[in-house]
């Protein structure tokens, strides 16, 4: 009896340090264009969120031109908040990404107008993204 007591304390005792291990959350990282060029560290399951200035009333908008989308995925559409109320103006782009799988990548955007083929971009944004 003894015996079965001290068992069954045993297992509620590991199944309580158990539940209070938990996998830390997902984080979101939160770049902008003063991090061009830099390598960033991911976990998998995190969240990329690109922060760069844009005007898409002009034709321009930001675009993936390279990454390996078996690592970082593209999620969602490009979304754009303008900085006034006044029509035509500038404001922020904001490209996101998940962090998919272990690996490493390049992630090149480029802001240019789709339709324009054979010309170089108004703007470029790479950075090295590291997902462990």
């Amino acid at each position: 009896m003894k015996r079965a007591f001290f068992a069954l304390l045993f297992i509620l005792v590991v199944g309580a340090l158990l539940a209070t291990c938990t996998t830390p959350a997902n984080q979101t990282i939160t770049l902008t264009d003063a991090d061009a060029g830099k390598t960033v560290t991911l976990q998998t399951g995190d969240t990329l969120v690109i922060h760069l200035a844009g005007n898409p009333t002009t034709g321009y908008n930001w675009g993936v031109s390279k990454v390996d989308a078996s690592i970082l995925q593209a999620q969602g559409d490009v979304q754009f908040t303008p900085d006034t109320n006044a029509a035509g103006s500038g404001g922020t782009v904001v490209l996101t990404f998940l962090a998919a799988s272990a690996g490493q990548t390049q992630l090149q955007l480029a802001y240019h107008r789709s339709w324009e083929t054979g010309i170089a971009p108004l703007q470029t944004f790479a950075v090295t993204i590291v997902v462990k």
